[in-house]
């Protein structure tokens, strides 16, 4: 891409530019997630459902940690990956052993929000798209905050 000139001064000597200013970050909402999905409210609504009657087989309207179990593996995500583990202990709102539609259509919100939300930080070029190079300074980003140092780093 190419670069603007600065602006010469009347000294021959590039004008200092007034700082940029940030836009503030409006919240991520449903409707965000939607627009990036290409899908309307009714066909998330169905997707959702449609997840979720993968899970309750037996159809019975609520999902225990067998249900759970067997649905991973028939997705080849292995029991003890990450979020398999917080799809149950995560959606069971009231602690009755069980997910219910409502918990889990709670918790597939809260999952793509915050989805939503990394892409969109990656994405710094907000085209919908992460290119390798974007991807390769979240990487290092991801890293040096892991290790601590991002706030002593200059050039990050």
């Amino acid at each position: 891409m190419e670069q603007k000139p600065k602006p010469i001064n009347k000294n021959g000597r590039n004008q200092p530019q007034p700082p940029a200013v940030k836009k503030k970050k409006k919240p991520v909402t449903m409707d965000h997630v939607l627009l990036a999905l290409g899908e309307t409210l009714d066909e998330r609504e169905q997707r959702i459902k449609g997840l979720f009657n993968f899970f309750d087989v037996s159809n019975i309207g609520y999902l225990d940690s067998k249900s759970i179990e067997t649905g991973l593996n028939g997705l080849m995500i292995p029991a003890d990956y990450k979020y398999a583990k917080d799809l149950l202990d995560v959606c069971d709102a009231n602690n009755d052993g069980r997910v219910d539609y409502q918990e889990f259509k709670k918790y597939m919100d809260d999952k793509e929000l915050e989805l939503y939300r990394i892409f969109q930080s990656i994405d710094v070029e907000h085209n919908g798209c992460i290119t390798p190079e974007e991807l390769y300074d979240a990487l290092l980003r991801a890293e040096f905050e892991k290790l601590g140092v991002l706030n002593e780093c200059s050039w990050c």
